[in-house]
């Protein structure tokens, strides 16, 4: 009898999400970040059809995984647990302030229910801004740079992080593809 019970109360003990679903979550944090941050920067030309926006982002460098415990692209073969991380940005011509543009996309995502926990200001050494907004475990982070004569370029920058989730097996295996051009439907 205490063997049964032994066995019956191991059977119960497997937890966690089985490798399908942890490639379901995975996939659907990785289309959620690469899809918000190329929403994000696509919004810019409509909100601004009079500015010339020219890309300036390699998606295949910026768009990756970490390990939840490191910030660096592949630092782990076998993480238990991952973060998708996106970046995209463009640079304005002719060169010019660029808060117009970066505090137009926080309030349009505001609008949208991301809350805005933070905000770091430019200061002396450093003429850009950063802007962190939250919703539903994600970070979008809105950048833009104060007064670009100060050796930054005229730019607006947002990147995407995602929550942390359990690993799908062989994550070191992972591939860079192109992503989607819209997040997922919320749902």
């Amino acid at each position: 009898m205490l063997l049964l019970v032994a066995v019956i109360g191991l059977s119960g003990c497997a937890t966690g999400p089985s490798e399908d679903e942890r490639e379901a979550a995975s996939d659907l944090a990785w289309r959620t970040s690469v899809g918000t941050a190329e929403q994000a920067i696509g919004r810019l030309p409509a909100l601004f059809p009079e500015v010339e926006f020219t890309r300036n982002d390699f998606p295949e460098d910026f768009d990756h995984w970490a390990d939840c415990s490191s910030s660096s692209p592949g630092s782990a073969t076998d993480p238990t647990a991952i973060q998708w991380l996106s970046l995209r940005q463009v640079l304005v011509d002719p060169p010019r302030e660029t808060e117009t543009f970066g505090r137009a996309l926080v309030e349009a995502y505001v609008a949208e229910g991301w809350t805005l926990p933070e905000e770091r200001p430019a200061r002396e050494d450093d003429p850009s801004v950063e802007v962190d907004l939250r919703r539903d475990g994600y970070v979008l982070t809105v950048l833009w740079v104060t007064t670009p004569d100060a050796g930054l370029a005229p730019l607006v920058r947002v990147s995407t992080v995602s929550p942390c989730l359990d690993a799908p097996e062989r994550m070191g295996d992972w591939q860079w593809r192109p992503g989607p051009t819209a997040p997922p439907a919320a749902g």
